[in-house]
């Protein structure tokens, strides 16, 4: 093979850490299987492999480049080809105003069961597969490391750098072609400078406005390219060391001078020096052998059927769920056999809540096709689901469920065992019962080592070790998901956690605090504490004083009313989510009472209790059977429809009472 790898030592480093019409009768579709993708198309069998081909292309010469890239995923991509623009139009993602958007010409759409690709073979081809190429570069980085680990500019640059890929006769790939656009805009604008740079998080990044996301986008391009291509490619083993030694969370000021031996001034000069040059080269890479597939492509008729159910899959994973159902519906009515149409109409049930019908679907899918994993596994989602309530949580699931989402999933890792979302519900079914906390950690553990790039198995990994009450390692985890994720419902559910943690940690700190205290006779008016010796007290008198020094220590560190709040032990009898309120029925010795509050993530909560069971708090809980400690401010009884607004729950034993300071 007559070509250099300058990319290769790059990557290695980082390998080294770690309302549509329906398919109508006279269309005819095809089917195309190749090693990496499944491609479908109502298109011309030539054309059709010409698109099978230069993706096949795409995906030799990034692993010939990059020969420890991790390109095996337990997420199959499909890749839908539409013969004219028409076709294509009712596929295409919408526009704010909900029409189709016709000048995207291509588009990689990443999901979790599966992805897709999809384009029309009317597009030019640098703006039909250059959107594709920098999207599945993006997929291969946030499959191999995670968004949290990649920093955005590398991930921005490389994928711009991938994007302008060509192949001629077969042989011949050329990469980093110049975009003009890119180099223009930095020939008109400030660069950022790199200490800003190097800092923008994903999260960030996107808050940003439109011009300066673009100029982000253009300098991440020609960093990339200069770092690649510039000065003979003298800086790609520099270019390694540090996105290395970022990943190990070094401060990336420390690990830029570490690399390259300079400040971030120096470089700026140089880069601004190169955006200004007149000539630009890419990479031309010649193969020594021909990258060519046809033998391996294995081509087969697709019924209307099945057509209508790849269609109607790809729409519900681009949540146009109306369009969805009518293809699906139309594939089950012409083969009611279909296990896929089954599988993808109970998927779309249970996100409209219609968890009968999704059920009955699932259930389908699986009798129809008894070795169809995806089935099983999206019939514990679907159980999973339905167990929690509108705002998505969930206090526990009944025997009955958890043995039929444990079986179900179980019988889906049996029959595909790299497909990492099993794990994943697994984990969850099984912290939520909490009785098997151990097995969790090892099918969440076997998720991540599957989807290392995903940055929900870590959270789940945090949530099981405070589970397991390791504080530390569950803070470090969580609090990387936390600073680093883009998706806000994540980053959201991160410092939730984080302040729970933290909860429990300050609670145990006081504790500690505070036998110190009392060994000191700090709390005793300078008296000694009281020793008395085991050997002088019966069993039942020890194990009296052992639990009266427990509920002790649990007033100690219990959540404290505030000013003008009052505190109450009892029952929460009913929870019920009515009008945009939550209503808690509590029972105490003294009587009834009526709570509210406007949602249930401004509750502050702990759980002091044994720690055998999972406690969540959702619209028809059922907490009868706990005893809480309630912490509530008190309604204004001159004004009419006044009421006692819940601010904190504490899930207590069974035997604990209030006791006075003294």
């Amino acid at each position: 093979m007559k070509f250099s790898r300058p990319l290769a030592a790059v990557f290695c480093a980082l390998l080294s850490l770690s309302a549509h019409a329906q398919v109508s009768p006279k269309d005819s579709w095809i089917r195309l299987k190749t090693p990496s993708f499944t491609v479908i198309g109502n298109t011309s069998e030539k054309e059709l492999r010409v698109v099978a081909t230069k993706l096949e292309q795409f995906r030799a010469a990034f692993s010939s480049i990059f020969p420890t890239a991790r390109l095996s995923s337990s997420v199959p991509t499909n890749v839908v080809v539409f013969t004219n623009s028409s076709s294509y139009d009712p596929y295409r993602p919408k526009r704010a105003d909900g029409k189709a958007d016709k000048f995207i010409a291509g588009y990689f759409q990443a999901g979790e069961d599966v992805n897709y690709i999809t384009l029309s073979t009317e597009g030019e081809p640098h703006e039909t597969y250059g959107t594709i190429f920098h999207e599945y570069v993006h997929a291969l980085l946030n499959a191999s490391f995670g968004k949290s680990t990649v920093p955005p500019w590398f991930n921005e640059g490389l994928a711009e750098f991938y994007q302008t890929f060509e192949i001629q006769d077969d042989q011949k790939v050329s990469l980093g072609k110049l975009q003009d656009g890119h180099l223009l805009l930095l020939q008109r604008s400030d660069l950022i400078p790199l200490k800003q740079f190097f800092e923008i998080d994903n999260r960030s990044l996107h808050q940003n406005g439109n011009h300066s996301r673009s100029i982000f986008y253009a300098q991440a391009w020609a960093l990339m390219h200069y770092l690649i291509q510039g000065n003979g490619g003298t800086n790609v083993e520099a270019l390694g060391k540090f996105i290395g030694q970022i990943m190990k969370d070094v401060a990336p000021e420390t690990a830029f001078r570490s690399a390259f031996g300079m400040d971030y001034l120096t470089m700026e000069k140089a880069l601004r020096k190169y955006v200004e040059q007149r000539n630009f080269r890419g990479s031309l890479i010649t193969f020594q052998n021909k990258l060519v597939f046809d033998d391996k492509f294995v081509l087969t008729p697709v019924p209307e059927a099945l057509a209508n159910a790849y269609l109607g899959d790809l729409l519900y994973q681009t949540q146009e769920y109306a369009p969805a159902e009518a293809h699906l519906q139309r594939a089950v009515l012409l083969d009611p056999a279909l296990s896929m149409a089954h599988t993808s109409l109970g998927l779309l049930k249970m996100r409209q809540r219609n968890f009968q019908d999704a059920r009955k679907y699932l259930e389908k899918a699986i009798a129809e096709d008894a070795r169809n994993h995806l089935a099983y596994y999206s019939y514990a989602y679907a159980l999973s689901r339905e167990g929690m309530d509108e705002f998505g949580f969930v206090s526990r699931y009944s025997p009955e469920m958890t043995g039929k989402m444990l079986a179900a999933l179980k019988r889906s890792i049996e029959l595909n065992p790299q497909f990492p979302e099993s794990y994943r519900l697994l984990a969850f079914v099984q912290l939520i019962g909490g009785e098997d906390l151990d097995s969790a950690l090892a099918a969440i553990r076997k998720g991540m080592a599957l989807q290392p790039g995903s940055q929900q198995y870590p959270l789940m990994l945090g949530q099981i070790y405070m589970r397991q009450e390791k504080y530390d390692d569950a803070k470090v985890i969580v609090q990387k998901i936390a600073k680093t994720a883009d998706d806000e419902q994540l980053r959201a559910m991160a410092t939730k956690i984080l302040g729970t943690i933290d909860q429990f940690l300050d609670a145990r700190l006081a504790s500690q605090k505070q036998m110190d205290e009392i060994r000191a006779g700090k709390l005793t008016g300078g008296k000694p504490a009281i020793i008395v010796k085991r050997e002088s007290m019966t069993d039942d008198e020890f194990a009296k004083l052992e639990r009266d020094r427990e509920l002790r220590n649990l007033n100690q560190v219990i959540a404290k009313p505030e000013v003008g709040e009052k505190q109450i032990v009892g029952n929460i009898e009913k929870v019920e989510c009515v009008s945009g309120e939550i209503i808690y029925s509590a029972k105490t010795a003294a009587g009834s009472l009526t709570l509210t509050s406007r949602d249930f993530q401004s509750l502050r909560m702990e759980i002091l209790h044994d720690g055998t069971k999972n406690m969540s708090v959702g619209c028809d809980a059922d907490l009868k059977g706990d005893l809480v400690s309630m912490i509530y401010r008190p309604g204004d009884p001159s004004t009419p429809r006044s009421r006692n607004v819940l601010t904190s729950l504490s899930f207590v034993p069974a035997d604990f009472r209030l006791m006075d300071p003294a």
